[in-house]
């Protein structure tokens, strides 16, 4: 090993040395690996993509080798890397040692490259001629793989990878997976090319190749991604127009040749990405949250400390200002008008003591009477201005300042509005000078003096209240003194840390640089360290032979081993339900004039015309692209349903038979309605959305000012759902929550473009085929994996309610992680079904090389379905392709064959069985009638008198039964189930917590950091709510079967009495159908605030992540979101039990009613056959009908 750098342009020593002063052994280890791959100048092409896209075929391919296996599953579960060299093969287990051989096995790489349990990554070195020098392959496992570590392993070896192909298979290229995964790449700025493999699988027919290709182009400009190129390939005919390998190649050829460049900028890039981590780490520095700046923020505290300046000022002045403003008010007040003077004048006069009116004998009388005439005048003009000019002017300053300083003294205000003021005679007396000479200028100096007492008086009046109002004012002050320097305080404080993040930054700055200079310095270095510690890194691995790994390994041992498909127990066996229901028809039509058998008549008759115009519902499941609707297609005989490699299955799309409402070729939308429109949206935007909007109006208008700043902060799939409701919402607005009829020349716009599907309920097609015409509706759901987010919502209502479920899953993609939930649901209710009426189609089956591999595949998906408690799976390989050329018909395709076996027998026997139950006991009663027949009239009146008492005991069994008994299974169940709901939602938690907090969706420090923490948050409880909502339905089904078991325990109860002390026959127990329970709404205490504090836990990115503070978080989430599941499944169970119980009691009573009326008809039927001997020979033929035709002994 060379020792020292080979360029000019990275010091790896001298990073080495810093990064061991911390011990950092993660960021050493993978600067290790970084510095041992570019000195040794060595490039790595990295494979990636959908697992069974075709990734080790077209490494095999490019190398002109058969080195990796190659299949339809899953081959790569850890990383294989290839070079060209002496023949070396190198095993890395994942407990530290290895194996090495100078000789390759290719059986052997081949087992081993699939067993990711003990081998972490296998090394082959070959001499290859396609492969440079120092340049190798890497395989990884498939992105997609239903194992999250093969995942993991994949984003594990990115920094190692200098150039990507990704692989994308033809039929999968729009899953939201790809653009996931090359959006990290694009990110850590790994050069890649997107090749699209199987492009022979493309059908002109079905959609134009160029529109397909566009529409890849454009979800790459959506996602941000800028590919280097984008190829598509297929690796079975080197000569087919659009297969571009060689173009491919070239391209291999042009990165190869392009190394060194190559090798530089991607080690140049990872080295500063681990010292900016480094770096991270050493410092804690809080990102600058603050919304302004720090000079904003110094400003603002000198603004506060102003005001607060202001106010302790304006707080010791107040009173006294309000004094001096009614001072200056009163002193200014306009009260000795002209004619006021003039009565002030006469008032003066009259109070001279030379003052006299009249004649000698009657002056003094009248002089008093004048001078309280002139008193009174004065007094009413002053008093009357005083009013006007002060009272009514003093009580509108006050009002005015309680207004504008906010005094909320009821007290106050009510001594305001009360205050008032007059003179009076004695006030008068008081400023007048006796002495005085009554002149102009004495009027005058009397009136001055006469406004300044009341000045003086008013003012003393008002003390009081400028007092109160000066103390409520002072607390008030006080109050808003206090508020601002709590803000100066937080503004100081803010200020601090500021300086403190600008400082830190600062030195943090000054590191970087300072570590990005030691390690891009331009003089070249020893690197002894750094060799020294991978050498010793390398003497830590001990080499074992391959018996250690057989001897310890973790892989099990046994094959997954079911019967075979052709072993499976026949169902139908010998059976001919068609001849049953004709022999039932014609012994119906021997009874019809018969009145006394009208019971049996009747019961008879229902079941046959149940039988006659029975109906089918099958509802098809699956990943997006597994060729549901290909498969449909097949099924129907004609290209009926639009197929692409896209998604195209937008809403529910029912394929239905015509009836006499609906002609063939019909088509019927349902849009959904305003109100379900909106809660899907506001579902979608509630962790971004902070109030739901009033209308579905209010929510587009919502959309037209906030959708291009929201549109970035959701998950695409949720981003493309409510974008095509803004583009498509002027065109359906006004169909909503109506029904219209279609062309079915305009029907795929209603299934495929999802601006306008996004608003459909559902689409129901009337066509006449064959399919249909047995009674079946075909129900093509939406993909569970598309980039739609609707399209994953699958109701559980299609598997309650469906006759047959039908999972379709495609060959070269026969299982991945989005099929998980669903499956897993399948699984938990696949028992509580009547019949087993779950079957996985196999499509695109004639893509297998041999009957082998097609048996190999299956397998694997049997294998897979049985991890998820699904039990025995009927698993058909299925050509849809095949089907629709013509070069296969249906009855070769054992599906097919299966199918029509389960209409004709398992469906129709159910009902069948019913019909052969009445025939038996039509034969019974017959039989037992024409016996007693024969005894005497008497004797009759016996049996009709015993019947009567068996049907009184009957009754009194009945009323002594504890109905408790049967309920309590259903009890008891409800709590089990709601107990293992509670159980798995904890268990779901850990994954939904760690899938929504992470440092992908918490890009942000400080206020904007909280923000995303608590719609991540929310977007957690919406996955949780959406689990909740499901496991409600999943429990609902358990307990209908529950229901119908204790049901059956009442009738089996019923019958045994009966049959033991009655003369009666047994009665038919039915399943009952039961409704589906309306789940309630989840989370409904889970509230804003709630989450907001426990958002609070996050303070900067670093310490959150980094120094543990997630944690904090998890728990405090846990024991909150424990609390709330512990409440839901309480209310799940108080609901189901209160629901169950209503039913049960009904059903018990409506069952109940239905034997007596029963009982009291057989008793009519028998006393009239004894009263008319003329039905002895009739019953007697029919009883010989009933022997002969239905064969019933």
């Amino acid at each position: 090993m060379a020792t020292t750098v080979k360029k000019e342009t990275i010091n790896f020593n001298n990073l080495y040395k810093e990064l061991n002063k911390q011990s950092d052994e993660s960021t050493l280890h993978k600067i290790a690996q970084i510095y041992q791959k570019w000195s040794d100048d060595k490039m790595t092409i990295g494979f990636t993509g959908h697992f069974s896209a075709g990734k080790s075929s077209m490494i095999n391919y490019l190398l002109g080798e058969q080195l990796l296996p190659s299949s339809p599953i899953p081959t790569s579960a850890n990383i294989v890397e290839i070079s060209s060299g002496d023949e070396l093969v190198r095993y890395q287990l994942n407990d530290g040692n290895y194996i090495e051989q100078d000789h390759l096995h290719v059986d052997q790489i081949h087992a081993l490259s699939k067993n990711g349990q003990d081998v972490r990554t296998v090394t082959i070195q070959k001499p290859l001629k396609r492969l440079d020098e120092n340049v190798s392959f890497m395989d990884t496992p498939g992105i997609d793989s239903s194992d999250d570590e093969e995942y993991d392993r994949t984003l594990a070896s990115i920094h190692l990878i200098d150039y990507f192909v990704y692989i994308m298979d033809y039929n999968h290229v729009q899953s939201e997976i790809n653009f996931e995964f090359l959006s990290r790449l694009e990110d850590n700025q790994v050069p890649y090319t997107i090749v699209v493999n199987q492009v022979d699988k493309h059908n002109e027919s079905e959609l134009p190749f160029e529109v397909y290709k566009q529409a890849l182009y454009d979800s790459c400009d959506e996602w941000g991604l800028k590919p280097d190129s984008i190829y598509f390939t297929t690796l079975k005919s080197d000569d087919h127009p659009r297969n571009e390998v060689n173009d491919l190649i070239s391209k291999l050829d042009s990165v190869m040749a392009n190394k060194r460049a190559i090798i530089d900028k991607r080690t140049q890039h990872e080295v500063k990405k681990c010292i900016s981590e480094y770096v991270d780490t050493r410092f804690e520095v809080e990102e600058y949250s603050f919304e302004v700046s720090l000079d904003t923020l110094k400003t603002e505290e000198q603004e506060i400390l102003s005001a607060i300046e202001e106010l302790e000022e304006f707080k010791k002045s107040a009173a006294k200002k309000m004094h001096s403003e009614v001072s200056n008010l009163l002193q200014n007040a306009y009260l000795m008008t002209f004619d006021t003077r003039e009565l002030a004048e006469k008032w003066l006069e009259s109070n001279h003591h030379k003052f006299k009116v009249g004649s000698l004998f009657t002056s003094k009388k009248k002089t008093e009477e004048e001078k309280e005439l002139r008193e009174s005048q004065f007094l009413n003009k002053i008093n009357e201005r005083i009013q006007s000019e002060m009272v009514w002017h003093i009580r509108e300053f006050f009002m005015g300042y309680i207004k504008e300083y906010v005094i909320k003294d009821s007290v106050i205000v009510q001594e305001i509005q009360d205050f008032k003021f007059s003179l009076n005679g004695a006030d008068l007396k008081t400023v007048l000078n006796p002495s005085a000479e009554i002149n102009s200028d004495y009027v005058l100096r009397f009136t001055q003096d006469l406004q300044q007492y009341c000045v003086r008086e008013i003012k003393n009046d008002l003390s009081p209240v400028i007092k109160k109002i000066g103390d409520q004012l002072g607390l008030q002050l006080e109050s808003q003194i206090e508020e601002r320097k709590t803000v100066l305080n937080e503004i100081r404080s803010k200020i601090g840390k500021a300086e403190t993040i600008d400082q830190n930054t600062r030195q943090k700055e000054e590191f970087l640089d300072r570590l990005n200079d030691l390690t891009f310095d331009t003089k070249a270095t020893e690197e002894k360290e750094i060799n020294t510690y991978i050498e010793r890194i390398n003497s830590e691995y001990k080499q074992v032979d391959l018996n250690y790994i057989l001897e310890n390994s973790k892989q099990p041992k046994d094959e997954f081993t079911k019967q075979s498909q052709g072993e499976r127990e026949e169902l139908s066996g010998n059976r001919d339900p068609d001849a049953l229901v004709q022999q039932a028809r014609y012994l119906k039509d021997q009874m019809k004039s018969t009145e006394q058998l009208s019971h049996f008549y009747e019961t008879i008759d229902q079941k046959i015309n149940q039988y006659e115009q029975m109906e089918f519902t099958v509802a098809l499941f699956g990943a997006f692209s597994a060729g549901k609707s290909s498969f449909a297609n097949a099924w129907i005989g004609e290209e009926l349903l639009p197929v692409s490699p896209n998604p195209t299955t937008a809403a529910i799309n029912k394929i239905c038979p015509p009836n006499i409402d609906h002609s063939h070729k019909e088509v019927i939308v349902s849009f959904k309605s305003e109100e379900v429109m909106q809660q899907q949206l506001e579902k979608i935007l509630e962790p971004v959305k902070d109030q739901p909007s009033d209308s579905l109006v209010g929510m587009y208008r919502f959309l037209q000012k906030k959708w291009h700043k929201l549109e970035d902060k959701l998950s695409k799939s949720e981003a493309s759902y409510v974008n095509a409701f803004f583009q498509g919402y002027s065109r359906s607005k006004e169909r909503l929550g109506e029904e219209i009829q279609v062309n079915i020349q305009n029907y795929s716009t209603y299934v495929t473009d999802e601006t306008v599907s996004c608003f459909v309920e559902e689409i129901e097609l009337y066509y006449d085929c064959e399919l249909t015409r047995q009674g079946v509706t075909l129900v093509d759901t939406p993909g569970a994996d598309s980039v739609h987010a609707r399209h994953t919502n699958v109701s559980m209502h299609y598997v309650k309610h469906s006759d047959l479920i039908i999972y379709v899953n495609y060959y070269n993609h026969a299982f991945a992680r989005a099929d998980r939930e669903f499956l897993l649901r399948l699984g938990r209710v696949q028992n509580s079904f009547s019949m087993d009426k779950m079957f996985f189609i196999l499509n695109a089956a004639d893509l297998a090389e041999s009957d082998e591999e097609l048996k190999q595949v299956q397998t694997y998906l049997e294998q897979q379905l049985n991890q998820y408690q699904i039990t025995n799976p009927a698993v058909y390989p299925v050509s849809s392709k095949q089907l629709l050329s013509g070069e296969k018909k249906s009855n070769q395709v054992p599906f097919f064959n299966r199918f029509d076996d389960f209409i004709q027998n398992d469906a129709k026997m159910l009902l069948t069985s019913r019909i052969r139950f009445e025939m038996d006991k039509l034969k019974s009663f017959l039989k037992k009638i024409l016996e007693e027949s024969t005894q005497d009239k008497e004797r009759q009146a016996e049996i009709l008198n015993e019947m009567k008492n068996d049907q009184a005991r009957f009754k009194e069994w009945y009323e002594s039964v504890d109905l408790t008994v049967y309920f309590n299974e259903i009890h008891q169940q409800t709590k089990e189930l709601n107990h293992y709901v509670h159980e798995r939602t904890l268990i779901q938690l850990t994954d939904y917590m760690k899938e929504s907090i992470n440092p992908a969706t918490i890009e942000s420090n400080g206020k904007k950091g909280r923000t995303e923490v608590r719609q991540a948050i929310k977007q957690m409880i919406i996955k949780l709510e959406q689990n909740l909502s499901n496991e409600f339905q999943s429990t609902n089904i358990l307990l209908d079967a529950t229901f119908n078991r204790a049901k059956k325990s009442f009738v089996e109860d019923a019958n045994s009495y009966v049959e033991q002390n009655t003369s009666f026959s047994a009665f038919y127990f039915e399943a009952e159908e039961v409704d589906s329970i309306e789940p309630p709404k989840i989370f409904s205490n889970l509230n804003e605030e709630k989450l907001t504090q426990v958002a609070s836990v996050f303070k900067d990115k670093k310490s959150f992540f980094e120094n543990q503070e997630i944690k904090d978080l998890f728990e405090q989430l846990s024991q909150l979101i424990d609390s709330e599941v512990k409440d839901m499944t309480q209310l799940f169970e108080e609901i189901f039990i209160k629901a169950y119980e209503q039913k049960f009691e009904k059903s018990i009573s409506e069952a109940y009613e239905e034997i007596l009326e029963e009982q009291t008809r057989l008793i009519q039927s028998k006393k009239s056959f004894f009263e008319n001997d003329e039905l002895i020979a009739k019953y007697r033929n029919l009883l010989q009908e009933v022997s002969n035709k239905a064969s019933i002994d």
